[in-house]
């Protein structure tokens, strides 16, 4: 019995040291294969870090955000209706900008201020192609002399009642006309643009460069019209297309970070101005809006992919 009792023992001896150099050598296995992917996946991160540079672009991505402030020439706005086809010439408007407030750094009110937004991939070392949003505001000013030329029966308004040809009248934006697009004269747009880098550190930390660029736009005006005391009830709505070019300057940080410049200069071609209720396709406005833009934003430069 205690030959058998002895011979227990060391199994049991045995068998615990089996089961630690069992143990010790399984986590050895998942520590050497745990440095392996963390190797791997820091190689990965140095090749996508070692292959962002500011002067060979390709495959590189962006994105900005920033703030606009714009400036419009006059225009004329041509209004139909039922009882009603007029044309108000050389309308003077101006922009809506958001006064500096917290506003600005509010995420969930970051779109009310007048921004930029875009999106961008460049197809070679200089050329990239980007996708935005323009939230521009416009307003016609309130009390300004401009033309009117056409038709407005007593029953749209008995105080403009009449037949007109190139008089001038005042935008009483009450009584009268006021033509708002103030939740967002937006522009959903497509550009091509080019990068020219003046001047980089040797390891690229700071670098100076020129963008020049040309693009097309959708109209997407959110619209508060008043026309003869008579409110929109405002909503986006497509109402056309337009085209831009623009050149910027930027300063790129450490590769990644930059901020950006730009003047922009455009039109936006609508032939269908949203100035009644939903679902009602009796009347509406058309206008053509030439501005000029003045932006500045904020930016940063990525990779997706190693090689491409």
């Amino acid at each position: 019995m205690g030959v058998i009792l002895k011979l227990k023992n060391t199994w049991k001896t045995l068998k615990k040291t089996i089961n630690k150099i069992t143990i010790f050598f399984f986590l050895a296995l998942l520590s050497l294969n745990s440095s392996a992917q963390e190797e791997t996946i820091k190689n990965k991160l140095n090749l996508r870090k070692s292959e962002l540079d500011i002067r060979k672009q390709k495959g590189n991505f962006y994105f900005y955000w920033g703030y606009n402030r714009a400036s419009y020439a006059e225009s004329n706005i041509h209004l139909k209706g039922p009882d009603y086809d007029f044309i108000l010439s050389d309308v003077k408007a101006r922009d809506m900008p958001e006064e500096f407030s917290s506003v600005y750094f509010d995420i969930n009110r970051l779109t009310i201020p007048q921004f930029n937004f875009r999106v961008g991939y460049h197809l070679s070392d200089k050329y990239a192609l980007a996708v935005g949003w323009d939230h521009m505001k416009y307003q016609t000013r309130n009390g300004h002399s401009a033309i009117i030329t056409g038709r407005i029966d007593p029953s749209a308004s008995a105080l403009y009642a009449g037949y007109y040809n190139h008089d001038k009248i005042i935008m009483e934006e009450n009584n009268l006309v006021k033509m708002e697009h103030s939740d967002g004269f937006n522009v959903i747009n497509i550009n091509l643009e080019r990068t020219d880098y003046l001047f980089t550190t040797k390891n690229q930390n700071i670098g100076l460069s020129v963008i020049s660029g040309a693009g097309l736009g959708l109209a997407l005006p959110w619209t508060n019209s008043t026309i003869f005391g008579k409110r929109n009830d405002d909503r986006p709505h497509l109402s056309g297309m337009g085209a831009h070019i623009y050149g910027a300057a930027q300063a790129t940080l450490y590769k990644r970070f930059f901020l950006r410049l730009t003047l922009q200069g455009g039109f936006e071609n609508m032939w269908d101005i949203s100035t009644v209720p939903k679902g009602d396709h009796s009347a509406h406005a058309e206008q053509t809006i030439f501005y000029y833009q003045r932006s500045l934003v904020v930016g940063y430069n990525f990779r997706l992919f190693d090689k491409f």
